[in-house]
């Protein structure tokens, strides 16, 4: 009887002290966490990812930590470009905002938020966290910022071609702008309202701008007001006062030297007033201002920036009579720029993960060994023995779950840097194949860069990615196979079929791992057939496997399949699916397997998951 109670008061003493352990560890752990989220903002926003690891690992975390963490990753992954998980976490982090939330400057949360799914045009999204953001600022009695909120409405419904609401939140936010005497609030809506005038009243519109630059005196605002009566002047055809507006613009842009803006502020202007001089046909200041540009180009610029610039260069070579060689060199220094910012970036990231799972291992390391010392103070019975062999137990199995998380996180990380490999050269690809058509027909040049340059940026956005949504790289594989058909236009037909599934389905792969097998059917096997070639793609459901598989009726196979030996990119991929799926590609070659049929299928099981998040 006697051990019994000495049993119960051993268990006692040692659950005592473990709750008393867990919540010394606890409060360490909250101390680290805000520790990690200042460094975040001060220093490397890529800190957040191991705070969240904290989160995770806690639990009770206050939402105020929560949500400050969401929006760090969702800074994160905007300046990185990656606006779908960058929208995922500003929406996660207002998820957790209600009436009773106290934020300081809650604004930015709210704002990040909308603009991200704006730029996505998810204008739904947009439009109920701004209506969220106005609801908890009246339940506070407050006014801060519901100008803003209310011009982004404004905007937004503006965008959906809605004139009525858009002039009714204009007007909204312009009287809360007034209230709160935010003079630029004030200039920037009564410009949004006055360029709204202009479609119908052009000497309207001008005469508002007119008596705000004569009542204003704010660096910024005059750089406003010039941007746009330059913008109305150029859609009015009066290039000569446009040019003046923008030249004022201009000036005033470089008074605020070294805002953060300030290069693609810069670009903006001078190519504005290059683009004025070609309308004019004034070759030489053409020429200056584009060159003057292109300085404020690098490797973070906007696609958009470049687009534009490179069309003016087209443009200006074009009415200079030139070829159009100038005009493709400087599109491929530029994406030669840009993907050797991306490679750097992905190889910082992959250091920056490994450093961070060396600090959890060691972490976890020495709480294990403060718990086996913890252990070695207490009784030495037999049932403290079996809890300590429990605890044993627990640790391994809590190692052994973040051993494999890190695992998958490095796979993640083989397969993002497979496609930034992969990327150089089919970016260049594609380059080879408009330089060659755009030689023999110049009047179609601009569409075939815009096109160009809308494909290049899918092959971005989806390269950031461990996985896309399906649909999405559905529509990068047709940019492509539509861009080869314009260098071989009655070479081949395609076709994509899906089956026990949709296009539009809720699934995401991982990107890039199609187009090479496409790429390699219109590059070898199409090579001197006398026939109409045929790609057929198919998408198909079994249970839970996803099976893809790509057929041609080219040449074949000139070797057997065991001698033949994969391209560098192929064997890449073939890895790759082999650690997600298990499962190797399978390539038939149909001369030989189906009695003389011509072409070749390349059928494997495709890693999918309903979420793009890990």
């Amino acid at each position: 009887m006697s051990k019994s109670y000495i049993l119960i008061f051993v268990l006692v003493c040692f659950i005592n002290c473990s709750k008393s352990n867990k919540q010394g560890d606890d409060h360490l752990a909250l101390e680290r966490l805000i520790n990690l989220q200042k460094k975040a903002i001060d220093s490397n926003l890529y800190l957040a990812f191991d705070a969240d690891k904290i989160i995770q690992s806690l639990n009770a975390v206050p939402d105020t930590l929560k949500i400050k963490n969401n929006y760090l990753i969702g800074l994160y992954f905007k300046k990185n470009k990656a606006l779908d998980s960058a929208s995922y976490y500003f929406q996660k982090s207002i998820a957790l905002m209600d009436s009773t939330t106290i934020l300081e400057n809650s604004i930015k949360y709210f704002f990040n938020a909308w603009e991200t799914d704006s730029q996505l045009e998810r204008y739904s999204n947009a439009k109920s966290a701004a209506d969220k953001y106005i609801k908890i600022q009246n339940a506070h009695k407050t006014k801060a910022y519901l100008d803003y909120a209310y011009f982004f409405i404004g905007e937004m419904y503006g965008k959906l071609g809605n004139d009525i609401k858009e002039s009714f939140y204009y007007e909204k936010a312009l009287n809360e702008a007034k209230l709160s005497n935010n003079e630029d609030m004030v200039g920037t809506i009564t410009l949004a309202i006055a360029k709204k005038i202009h479609q119908g009243n052009p000497k309207k519109a001008y005469t508002i701008i007119d008596d705000l630059i004569h009542d204003t005196n704010n660096d910024i605002m005059n750089r406003n007001f010039h941007h746009t009566y330059g913008t109305l002047k150029f859609f009015d055809r009066d290039y000569y006062q446009a040019i003046d507006h923008y030249k004022k613009e201009l000036y005033y842009i470089k008074k605020q030297k070294g805002f953060r803006y300030y290069d693609y502020d810069m670009n903006n202007s001078y190519a504005n007033i290059a683009e004025a001089y070609i309308e004019l046909k004034d070759i030489k200041n053409a020429q200056m201002y584009l060159d003057s540009a292109d300085i404020y180009l690098n490797s973070s610029s906007e696609s958009h920036q470049v687009s534009f610039v490179g069309k003016l260069k087209i443009k200006l070579d074009y009415l200079k009579g030139n070829s159009l060689d100038n005009a493709m060199t400087f599109y491929e220094e530029m994406i030669d720029m840009q993907n050797k910012a991306y490679e750097t970036k992905i190889n910082e990231e992959l250091l920056a993960l490994q450093s961070s799972n060396a600090k959890q291992r060691l972490y976890a390391k020495q709480r294990q060994d403060a718990e086996i010392k913890n252990l070695k103070l207490q009784s030495r019975n037999i049932t403290l023995l079996v809890v300590t062999i429990s605890i044993l137990i627990i640790a391994y199995l809590v190692y052994y779950r973040r051993r494999i998380k890190y695992e998958r996180q490095q796979l993640y990380m083989q397969q993002r840097l497979l496609s930034s490999q992969m990327n150089p050269h089919f970016t260049f690809n594609i380059l080879g194949i408009i330089q060659e058509h755009i030689r023999q027909n110049k009047q179609e040049v601009i569409q075939y860069l815009v096109k160009f340059s809308r494909l290049l940026r899918l092959i971005l956005e989806n390269s950031m990615q461990n996985y896309v949504l399906l649909e999405k790289e559905i529509e990068l594989l047709k940019k492509y196979l539509d861009l080869q058909l314009l260098r071989f236009p009655e070479k081949f037909t395609y076709n994509i079929d899906f089956f026990q599934l949709k296009e539009d389905d809720n699934i995401h792969i991982p990107p890039m791992l199609i187009q090479p097998f496409v790429e390699n059917s219109i590059e070898h096997g199409f090579l001197g057939i006398d026939y109409k070639g045929k790609i057929d793609i198919q998408f198909t459901k079994k249970g839970k496997l996803l099976w893809c598989s790509i057929t041609d009726n080219g040449v074949g196979l000139k070797h057997s399949i065991e001698d033949l030996k994969p391209s560098h990119s192929t064997r890449m991929i073939s890895n790759f699916l082999y650690k997600t799926t298990k499962s190797k590609i399978k390539i038939t070659n149909k001369k030989t397997a189906l009695n003389g049929t011509r072409g070749v299928e390349v059928k494997f099981i495709v890693p999918h998951k309903p979420t793009q998040n890990d």
